[in-house]
């Protein structure tokens, strides 16, 4: 629905191909590099230890819409900084309910019970007071979700709508579960039932027109999901690990439906809303994102982007065009992802200068990881 009544981006991008890093990215609207939050955090216990979460002089979405009174919450997964001065009640928003940690049990909402949690579990929150509760926790942060829009209905709002589907441990209620299909399956259509109620929500209260909603994955799927046609998967910096599902709708301002073929990055969402709510950039730090509307109402024509960068761990990557520069380890390669979108034709050898180019580009990005702003 969001994408038949708005716009659907055939090349939308995460800047991290794991969650911690693609959300911080999100937030800030800057590439992680800049402030060194570029992998997975581990465990609860080491993420205390050493102070591990997004430096508090960034300043994230919530924080600078609520210069225009915003009402802001974070429903659902944080996974930005679990010691209390990283705690999302910091970080500009006036409500929280959800779990500080990567990871969580579906069902089981007391931490110490958790036993299929690969991140370490957490407890389940509202705001600081540590909850106790039974059934599925998609549905309760739906719920949630859905009353904090009827309870601010009158406000300008913003929410980070943080559900956990479809990441493992996999497991749902058997009602959601297709005939023949499987829980991945049934973890999908829980997700696509949150998404109608709280669509269904802004319907009830008359706020579809001027609401804007994005719609998009944090990295891509395991190998235990669904990822063809792309290569790889999570932890990786070919298309299977960064291009995920990215679509928005403001009925109010953009003509419907659209698809969008130009590359585009999760970056982008911090400079699209604060123009939309007429609250200025930061200007004492570099946003990496660009303001999508224009380029959707044909103000601006062209690519958002002339490069997108991509580094986690020892892989790095850029993208120019239809162009893609990887390099893993020792190893480089060159895709053409309009005609090779599997990237399996490396085409180093054809293009050198190409190559050339963008490894220069690439190497230039890097040296943001040495700055401040």
């Amino acid at each position: 629905r969001i994408a038949h009544e708005g716009v659907l981006f055939t090349n939308g991008y995460v800047s991290g191909p794991v969650c911690a890093p693609s959300r911080a990215g999100l937030m800030t609207g800057r590439y992680q590099i800049r402030y060194g939050y570029e992998s997975f955090t581990g465990p609860i216990k080491s993420q205390i230890t050493k102070n591990i979460g997004v430096p508090v002089d960034e300043v994230f979405i919530p924080g600078l819409l609520k210069q225009a009174n915003y009402q802001t919450a974070h429903i659902g997964k944080w996974h930005l900084g679990h010691n209390p001065h990283f705690h999302p009640n910091k970080r500009g928003l006036d409500y929280f309910y959800g779990f500080l940690s990567g990871g969580h049990d579906y069902f089981e909402w007391d931490a110490d019970k958790q036993q299929k949690v690969p991140a370490g579990g957490g407890e389940m929150l509202e705001n600081s007071t540590v909850l106790t509760g039974d059934g599925y926790i998609t549905e309760a942060l739906t719920q949630k979700t859905c009353e904090f829009i009827t309870q601010n209905k009158d406000n300008p709002f913003y929410i980070m709508y943080a559900p956990f589907n479809v990441h493992t441990p996999f497991d749902v209620p058997e009602k959601y579960i297709p005939d023949g299909g499987t829980e991945l399956d049934g973890m999908v259509l829980a997700l696509d039932h949150a998404v109608k109620d709280i669509l269904n929500t802004l319907d009830k209260l008359n706020l579809t027109e001027n609401t804007i909603v994005f719609f998009i994955n944090d990295n891509g799927g395991t190998s235990k999901h669904k990822n063809g046609p792309l290569k790889g998967f999570k932890s990786s910096v070919y298309e299977g690990g960064v291009r995920v599902p990215f679509m928005m709708r403001w009925p109010a301002k953009i003509k419907v439906p659209q698809v969008y073929e130009k590359p585009v990055i999760q970056l982008d969402v911090l400079p699209s809303l604060l123009a939309a709510a007429d609250v200025p950039l930061p200007k004492d730090r570099e946003i990496d994102g660009v303001d999508l509307i224009p380029f959707l109402t044909q103000q601006k024509q062209g690519l958002p982007h002339e490069n997108l960068f991509w580094r986690h761990k020892k892989q790095m990557a850029t993208r120019e065009g239809d162009w893609k520069f990887i390099v893993n380890g020792k190893q480089s390669f060159l895709y053409n992802l309009k005609e090779d979108l599997g990237e399996t034709n490396n085409l180093i050898s054809q293009y050198p200068e190409k190559a050339k180019k963008l490894s220069g580009k690439l190497s230039d990005w890097v040296k943001l990881a040495k700055q401040k702003k």
